[in-house]
């Protein structure tokens, strides 16, 4: 049977010196019939199936933005979710349902108009896996350089994922015999958009 989700959220933001911006947000989201993946019967086949009890998650996040003239940028995000079945207060935690996230983003402009650097450092607590146990916290750092081509009609970037190298892992589902998978360590890429 297809899910069903119940979604609210309340947002205030607000705009000081024409250069600072902040928003905070809460939110609320209860699903009832979660399609999951689950056991069948004594020989353990994996099926789809829809859960019993409603899934519910209830939410803030705060973010504090400076801008600057010129391209310059600072921004502080935080975040805090609270997700459990079959009650908001007193249900089971999910698997994969980090509580607490927080990042910090900045940009700067290398070549005015032409070439802007942008790094950003997130923050994630641990998850909950099947087994029990918890994966660890971890911090990613990102970096990217953007720019374009008028002439050519052409949006690149040009970054590094995981700057650091940090060893991570999310929690696997009941398909995978390990409770964790591990995450890609500093990963580069190259991205371009070319516009008709």
């Amino acid at each position: 049977e297809p899910e069903t989700i119940l979604s609210g959220e309340v947002e205030y933001s607000w705009r000081f010196a024409e250069i600072g911006s902040a928003v905070v947000s809460a939110y609320y989201n209860q699903i009832d019939s979660l399609v999951d993946l689950g056991t069948v019967g004594s020989d353990g086949i994996l099926q789809y199936q829809n859960t019993t009890e409603p899934v519910e998650t209830a939410g803030a996040e705060a973010e504090l933005r400076r801008d600057w003239r010129g391209g310059w940028m600072v921004a502080v995000v935080q975040g805090y979710q609270h997700t459990r079945a079959g009650g908001l207060l007193d249900g089971g935690e999910l698997t994969n349902a980090p509580a607490y996230m927080a990042s910090l983003k900045a940009a700067a402009p290398l070549l005015p108009g032409q070439v802007t650097a942008a790094t950003r450092v997130r923050y994630e607590t641990g998850r909950l896996v099947t087994s029990g146990d918890r994966t660890d916290p971890f911090v990613l750092w990102d970096l990217v350089l953007t720019g374009a081509v008028p002439s050519f009609r052409l949006d690149w970037a040009l970054g590094v994922k995981n700057v650091l190298d940090w060893q991570y892992s999310y929690p696997s589902g009941d398909e995978v015999l390990m409770a964790s998978l591990p995450q890609p360590g500093r990963t580069a890429y190259v991205e371009g958009t070319v516009s008709f």
